[in-house]
């Protein structure tokens, strides 16, 4: 749930500043074109900077948000490794001596459903 949440909000707000940031940009911009203080080349470049700025930082968000979903997923692994075994040998059980672990299939075949032959 707290993932969820980090998720919800950080992409949203990140997007959210750099659409303000480019508005901002774009309207103080134009307006200072207008007056002539400043070129459309040099608000073009101030543009594509803010660009550059924003863009790792949304990376940066996205990063973020895996990493939470990661920790999440660890915790959830690490408890089933960490789980208790309930199956218990009864009190007084016979151990079993000889017993390698080793199974062996044979004379057995595999047809598959509608096949004459046997693969």
């Amino acid at each position: 749930m707290r993932i969820s949440r980090t998720f919800s909000f950080l992409f949203p707000f990140i997007f959210l500043i750099a659409n303000l940031g480019q508005a901002a940009i774009l309207y103080f911009g134009g307006v200072q074109i207008v007056e002539g203080s400043l070129t459309l080349g040099e608000w073009q470049k101030f543009s594509l900077y803010l660009i550059y700025v924003f863009i790792p930082m949304g990376q940066l968000g996205f990063i973020i948000s895996l990493m939470a979903q990661a920790s999440a997923s660890s915790d959830r692994i690490f408890e089933i490794i960490d789980a208790k075994n309930e199956v218990e040998d009864k009190p007084g059980a016979i151990k079993l001596e000889g017993i390698t672990g080793k199974v062996e299939f044979e004379r057995v075949t595999f047809r598959y459903f509608g096949g004459s032959d046997p693969v």
